[in-house]
């Protein structure tokens, strides 16, 4: 068990908390705990927006390429109305019916005559140069073509399964590849007495006129693919073309049974992109259309909010850093008030201003203070003018005591001397006696007389160089003297350095005395009090150690009290010999710690029950300045 050590008085005054720091640590802590949360909360506020501000642009995006696939296939659709209607105009003109009518029933047939294929020929490009189609050809009733009146009449169209549609009496819709450009077609139905005798292919070829008025209309990059190619685009990289075709082979990889529209990101020259890419509506083909957006264009908005929200988090920062910082202040400093009220009071200052005129909890604090500072100022005055009139009497009653004491133990000493005339046996016993409690009287009025000029401090030491050697030797033979019969071993020891010091040889021989005796006291025969010496740095530490019985911790407290150890007048028990357990008046302790004091230093204990007991006297080896 440990007493906490009291090292020099400005070693103790530096290492001392002030105000500012204790101010500091509960502002701190109370800063903590309102900005945070604050600060938790706006963090979580403002990423709940952003989250839901980015899925909104992102839900946006794609439901803006879904409008813009329905916009396209609006227009096809109407492409494919305008197609059927050139082809049942055609199939309803009476010029073309007659030169139909009058063609052989097969190619080469000498029925009809030979010319009737050209005149049918002529007659449906005539026609088409006021429809201007692509894509006109005529089909008889097997599917074989016999007329082709188109703009650009070569070329391989695969077109069986229109026309077989519309041989069975329906117009079919559908993209066709010719010359490796898409085209979009309509296959009519050609009727001869209410039944299918053949069918008209109508045609338009899907070019970049009809890609740039996608795009304008819906504000996205629009490509037509065939195969493993785009066929056209606006698209103005051909590195993006090509990465948006490798895209969507590798999204048909991945979902081969996939017919419908695929919806995938991709990376192009301009940063991130979603496109949306779909198969041309009709059947027989594998041309397909990708609608593609910048998504960095796109969220260019997102981003000013971003900006917008990081403007807003770091004003919503700083509001919470000035809130938390004057609900803090507004609550330390007040606090701080009363801590250097508390620390003055500590020093003796009883009339340290504290401004605290608030009516919360804290005003009620501060006027609790003040009337207990009055309080304990009336007390400890009371105890002050207590402790002077103790003081007086133990100075005043040492010295009286001195004058009796002296004519007694002259006496006592002429009587022992036979100088008075001879004395029986016991009579000698009793001068004897008379003799051993005058010194110990005589010790009483030294030790309270030393004990009373240190409680006035009146005691001002008298520096010389001393034997350090030479003053726990003799402090080791005053202490065997003082307790004659006792065996317990008492030794010294004085490390390299620690031979010499400048300090008052005499009363600080006295102190180190009273801290030996006190353990020959409390150690039992057969045990050891070793003295050792040594510096550190400036100072000389004399450390009493003994083997005894150690002190209980809740007692270590109370050592150093100016009081007499004695709490009960019959239980009482003391010996001017040093026998073990026997209590003495208290008074050693107070008066080392007065002497080391008065040089400066201080004196520090360790103990542990049933171990012993280590009492460490430390005062400056050089001859400083008592400390103020």
């Amino acid at each position: 068990m440990k007493r906490a050590p009291a090292s020099l008085k400005a070693a103790v005054t530096a290492a001392s908390p002030g105000s500012s720091r204790t101010g500091r640590g509960l502002g701190r802590r109370i800063f903590l705990s309102t900005s945070l949360p604050l600060l938790a909360l706006s963090a979580l506020t403002l990423w709940l927006v952003g989250a839901a501000v980015t899925r909104q642009a992102d839900r946006q995006l794609r439901e803006d390429l879904e409008r813009a696939s329905l916009v396209f296939e609006q227009i096809l659709s109407a492409r494919a109305g305008e197609l059927a209607a050139a082809g049942a105009s055609l199939s309803l003109d009476s010029k073309f019916r007659g030169a139909w009518d009058a063609l052989p029933a097969r190619p080469g047939s000498a029925a009809g005559g030979a010319g009737a294929g050209d005149d049918a020929t002529g007659l449906v490009r005539e026609w088409n140069e006021h429809a201007a189609l692509d894509i006109l050809d005529v089909y008889d009733a097997r599917g074989v073509e016999r007329v082709n009146g188109g703009r650009f009449p070569d070329g391989d169209v695969e077109t069986t399964a229109l026309v077989a549609e519309a041989l069975r009496g329906r117009t079919a819709y559908g993209v066709v590849l010719r010359a490796d450009s898409p085209y979009q077609v309509a296959a009519v139905p050609l009727l001869r007495n209410g039944r299918p005798a053949g069918a008209i292919l109508c045609g338009e070829r899907m070019g970049q006129a009809l890609a740039h008025r996608l795009a304008v209309l819906t504000r996205t990059e629009v490509s037509f693919v065939a195969g493993r190619a785009v066929r056209v685009s606006t698209l103005a990289d051909l590195g993006d073309r090509y990465r948006l075709v490798q895209d969507l082979s590798q999204a048909r990889a991945r979902h081969p049974m996939a017919r419908d529209a695929r919806l995938l990101e991709s990376q192009t020259s301009r940063g991130r992109a979603l496109t949306l890419s779909r198969p041309f509506p009709g059947a027989g083909t594998r041309a397909s259309y990708a609608l593609q957006r910048s998504v960095e264009e796109e969220t260019l908005y997102l981003r000013r909010v971003y900006r917008d929200l990081a403007g807003l988090a770091v004003a919503a920062f700083l509001a919470a850093l000035i809130s938390a910082w004057l609900v803090a202040r507004s609550i330390t400093r007040p606090i701080a008030r009363l801590v250097d009220a508390a620390q003055a009071l500590e020093g003796g200052d009883y009339e340290h201003p504290l401004d605290v005129r608030s009516r919360d909890e804290i005003g009620l604090l501060a006027r609790t203070f003040l009337g207990m500072r009055r309080h304990l100022q009336c007390q400890v005055q009371g105890l002050e003018e207590l402790g002077r009139i103790k003081s007086e009497f133990l100075s005043v009653a040492s010295h009286e005591l001195r004058t009796p004491l002296t004519i007694i133990q002259g006496y006592q000493s002429l009587l022992a001397e036979r100088a008075l005339g001879p004395l029986t046996s016991p009579q000698d016993s009793a001068v004897l006696a008379i003799g051993q409690g005058a010194e110990t009287l005589h010790k009483l009025a030294e030790d309270a007389g030393r004990l009373a000029e240190i409680d006035q401090v009146q005691f001002k030491p008298d520096l010389a160089p001393f034997d350090v050697s030479e003053m726990l030797a003799r402090a080791v033979r005053c202490s065997l003297e003082a307790g004659p019969g006792r065996k317990v071993a008492v030794r010294h020891e004085v490390a390299p350095g620690a031979e010499f010091a400048v300090v008052d040889g005499p009363r600080l021989l006295h102190a180190i005395s009273k801290l030996v005796e006190n353990g020959i006291r409390f150690t039992r025969d057969g045990g050891e009090v070793v003295l050792r010496a040594r510096r550190d740095g400036g100072l000389l530490r004399v450390e009493v150690r003994d083997t005894g019985v150690g002190i209980p911790a809740d007692q270590l407290e109370g050592l150093f009290d100016k009081t007499f150890a004695l709490r009960s007048s019959t239980e009482h028990h003391s010996s001017s010999t040093l026998e073990f357990g026997s209590a003495g008046l208290g008074l050693g302790l107070c008066i080392a710690q007065g002497v080391a004091r008065a040089h400066g230093g201080d004196v520090f204990v360790e103990s542990e029950v049933g171990r012993g007991t280590t009492v460490t006297l430390i005062v400056p080896a050089e001859g400083m300045q008592q400390a103020a």
